[in-house]
């Protein structure tokens, strides 16, 4: 009995460290825990060969990019993990995962957020999934995979970062992923 109070209370321990996704990104540029270990759940996004996406609500601040190829994390997984804050290029993201754990799979993902061209470069929308409709392509290369969207409110660049695509110029495309930032282009 002295065993499973001990569990308990470590588990409870652990829930009240942890910290949401919101409290790691912060509302500025820079997260507040930038170089700290924090500990978070959230349900897995996105899923690329050097990391994946988790989120833990719907809205803004709620998403983050965790840098890990050394546990397997699949699409719908709720996982909890430990792991070291960093801002790199304008994305704050997490790395150096020192604990993993699949709570449960097959999840549905958040709803995502529906945002116009323009909104969708906001800070406030890093790394959570996103939705942008009836864009035109303005753009068909803008280098290393990416072309732009414009829904008429504003351009965005679109990477082709966790799913190989080829947009056609003036074709109108609908879109949903996590906004993801590569070396400080949204």
């Amino acid at each position: 009995m002295k065993f499973f109070f001990t569990l308990v209370g470590f588990f409870l321990v652990a829930i009240a460290m942890s910290q949401s996704i919101a409290e790691i990104q912060g509302t500025g540029d820079v997260s507040p825990y930038a170089g700290m270990e924090v500990t978070t759940t959230g349900i897995v996004t996105s899923v690329g060969t050097e990391g994946y996406h988790i989120q833990d609500g719907i809205g803004e601040y709620t998403g983050i990019y965790v840098f890990d190829s050394s546990y397997t994390a699949e699409l719908g997984d709720e996982i909890t993990l430990t792991a070291e804050v960093e801002e790199f290029y304008n994305l704050t993201e997490l790395k150096d995962v020192t604990a993993f754990n699949v709570a449960s799979s097959n999840n549905p993902l958040p709803s995502p957020v529906e945002l116009t061209t323009d909104e969708a470069g906001d800070e406030a929308f890093e790394s959570v999934l996103i939705k942008v409709s009836e864009a035109e392509c303005t753009n068909s290369n803008l280098g290393f995979g990416e072309f732009e969207l414009n829904d008429g409110s504003g351009p965005i660049a679109v990477d082709d970062f966790f799913y190989l695509f080829m947009a056609n110029q003036g074709s109108k495309y609908t879109i949903t992923g996590p906004l993801f930032y590569s070396f400080g282009a949204d």
